[in-house]
């Protein structure tokens, strides 16, 4: 397994995330993937402000250090403990992209202060930003909003799927 994140990585930091299919806490730069015992189905709204990002400018304005995330992600979690835990975790990269790039500031304000989400965080290296809602409704009034307010945005709406089987292409 060790072997394969290696030889996935070289594609791209998110390559083996993907590959595994599997809700998981994912440390470093991508190489480190712990599946998540327990995951609920939220509703997700994805955010870009259509700007280019790149990944390994990112990287390079980032010191080596990162944060230790919570990994007592274990079945049994009830959806408020579930979020508390992902609270306590942080995206360390965010902090380097909101710096240079206040748009993606814009979209995580929006996200926190002008929609019912119960969590919003960057995806990944930036630009594109998630927050988690508990029910259609509230997901349905975020996107209605960003429709009629944010037309220079790429937005999507979604249902977080726990597993992937019989994938058609």
């Amino acid at each position: 397994k060790a072997e394969k994140i290696k030889i996935l990585n070289n594609f791209g930091s998110d390559v083996p995330f993907c590959y595994f299919q599997k809700p998981s806490i994912v440390r470093g730069i991508g190489e480190k993937i712990q599946p998540a015992a327990s995951f609920h189905e939220f509703y997700i709204l994805l955010i870009n402000p259509l700007i280019q990002i790149s990944t390994k400018e990112i990287f390079e304005r980032k010191n080596r250090t990162y944060t230790n995330s919570p990994t007592n992600i274990k079945s049994g979690l009830n959806r408020k403990q579930f979020i508390e835990i992902l609270s306590k975790s942080s995206n360390d990269l965010e902090k380097v992209v909101i710096k240079s790039f206040p748009q993606v500031k814009s979209i995580m304000d929006f996200l926190q202060n002008e929609t019912n989400s119960i969590f919003s965080r960057m995806s990944g290296s930036g630009g594109t930003c998630f927050g988690l809602f508990n029910d259609l409704n509230d997901l349905e009034l975020a996107f209605n909003k960003v429709d009629k307010t944010k037309k220079k945005w790429w937005f999507k709406k979604g249902k977080i799927l726990n597993k992937i089987e019989n994938i058609i292409y």
